[in-house]
């Protein structure tokens, strides 16, 4: 059982560490697409990343509001000229 706790720890730390590191890349493109363009992450865009998130979330039976707000949350990780 001890073994069974164990390997679940790390397999949750390893997605952890996926998951982070997906939004280190992602922090990265959005700044790079605002030096090239002030306007890349308007609310427009925004608004429907948003859309597509719950979207997404409501097709794998997650909570859409739950996994809306982690997106504004993940949102907010690259400032953006409104902020």
């Amino acid at each position: 059982r001890m073994a069974l706790a164990h390997d679940f720890r790390h397999q949750l730390q390893k997605i952890d560490e996926e998951i982070l590191d997906l939004l280190g890349q992602r922090v990265l493109l959005c700044e790079k697409a605002l030096e090239e363009d002030e306007e890349a992450l308007s609310p427009e865009m925004k608004a429907d990343v948003l859309a597509e998130w719950e979207g997404a979330a409501d097709e794998r039976g997650m909570n859409m509001s739950v996994m809306g707000n982690i997106c504004k949350l993940v949102q907010r990780l690259t400032p953006t000229t409104e902020d």
